[in-house]
């Protein structure tokens, strides 16, 4: 680490660091991340195709609640989800909500809410903001050993 970064900013990686009044961001390698999981509750694009999944978690009292969305879903992602999602009926709690586009605009988000029965497996950075992943977090593969019991609630 340079000589001229204060002592307490060199103590969090990931944090704008001032230099000589210019201002610098570690390269992505430094910020943390972690592997996790979550339920697939919606896509983007067709179900035979999806192209952002929308990962959800139950809450304390049972309430699925969106946690992330991936980045765009490679094709060999895309290709082994089509045929193991499924279009979610009347009752999904999801039915007519309306999530934002992206972060911090007022576009809305054009999804369809499927089954929130299959596990997937996701890498992330640690930015959480009310329990929301900020950044759109990286589908790893789909956990068929695991069912929604045993994702991690909403919150942690």
């Amino acid at each position: 680490m340079p000589t001229n970064v204060p002592p307490k900013a060199a103590a969090y990686p990931g944090v704008l660091e001032q230099r000589n009044t210019a201002f610098h961001i570690p390269p992505l390698h430094q910020c943390s991340h972690t592997t996790t999981q979550g339920l697939i509750a919606g896509v983007t694009g067709a179900l035979a195709s999806p192209a952002v999944l929308l990962l959800a978690r139950y809450d304390a009292v049972g309430h699925l609640r969106l946690a992330a969305r991936t980045a765009l879903l490679a094709t060999a992602a895309r290709r082994e989800l089509a045929g193991r999602l499924h279009p979610a009926g009347m009752d999904h709690p999801w039915r007519g909500r309306r999530f934002s586009a992206r972060w911090g605009t007022h576009g809305e988000l054009d999804y369809h809410p499927v089954r929130p029965d299959p596990v997937a497996e996701f890498l992330a950075d640690t930015a959480v903001d009310n329990c929301l992943y900020r950044h759109p977090v990286r589908f790893l593969r789909l956990h068929e050993d695991l069912t929604a019991q045993q994702v991690p609630p909403f919150g942690t």
